[in-house]
């Protein structure tokens, strides 16, 4: 089985765009079966990394692709995590939570919302290589 693994940066910002989206167009083109999310060094995310960090995921099970993480080191990260139902909107789990954790209460969860698909990711991509930051063959 083809692996591929995924390491995300300290920062998940509008700053570290680049890499994020160098990383979904890599899990979108990718040619393997399994995709480990290895988010180790990450220690913040912002609203534009959850976007493409939950639509990068969104893409690999859509194309039944196996999505395994592996937590965040940060201890407020994996809290963050666990109060916004990361584990239970993906149906992942990691090596410390072998069951889904629970969506607690708090002022961002993830949710499902039908008519919204992984193109947002996609329009991300273009307006951003609108700016020419993006290689052009990324944008079709």
């Amino acid at each position: 089985m083809e692996r591929l693994s995924l390491v995300y940066p300290k920062k998940q910002s509008i700053a570290f765009s680049n890499t994020l989206l160098n990383l979904y167009y890599q899990a979108k083109t990718a040619d393997c079966e399994e995709i480990v999310f290895d988010l180790t060094r990450s220690e913040s995310l912002t609203p534009i990394g959850i976007i493409l960090l939950t639509a990068t995921i969104t893409e690999c099970m859509m194309k039944s692709k196996k999505c395994i993480y592996s937590k965040p080191a940060n201890k407020k990260l994996q809290n963050f995590f666990k109060d916004i139902g990361f584990n239970k909107f993906f149906s992942l789990t990691d090596s410390d939570y072998s069951e889904l954790h629970n969506i607690r209460t708090g002022t961002i969860q993830l949710r499902k919302i039908s008519g919204l698909n992984t193109s947002i990711a996609d329009t991300i991509t273009e307006i951003i290589d609108f700016q020419g930051l993006l290689p052009i063959e990324w944008v079709k």
